[in-house]
C-alpha cells in the first residue's frame, strides 16, 4: 500500500493544475487555426505566432485586471504552438 501512495503522490505533483491546462488547450486552438492560416498564405510561422500574440495579449490583460503577469502561463500556451511547428 505504501508504493501505491508514493505513485498516487508523485503523479499528484507532476499533473499540472487546471489553469495551466486550460493555457495548453487555447495554446493548441491558437496552433491550429494559426497553421491553417499558415498553410493559405505559406508562412508557417504562425503556428507559433499567433499563440505567442494571444497569449501575450491574455497575460497583458491578466496584468491590468489582477496586476500579475504570468511568465509560465505565456510558457504553456505557446508551448502546443512550437511543438506543431517542428514537427511540419
Amino acid at each position: 500500500m505504501q508504493i501505491m501512495k508514493k505513485l498516487f503522490h508523485i503523479i499528484e505533483v507532476l499533473t499540472p493544475n487546471y489553469d495551466k491546462l486550460a493555457h495548453v488547450y487555447w495554446g493548441f486552438i491558437y496552433a491550429i487555426i494559426g497553421l491553417l492560416i499558415g498553410r493559405l498564405i505559406d508562412f508557417y510561422h504562425l503556428t507559433y505566432i499567433l499563440p505567442l500574440a494571444l497569449g501575450t495579449i491574455k497575460e497583458y490583460y491578466d496584468y491590468k485586471d489582477y496586476g500579475k503577469f504570468d511568465l509560465l502561463d505565456l510558457i504553456f500556451t505557446i508551448a502546443p504552438g512550437v511543438i506543431i511547428y517542428f514537427m511540419i
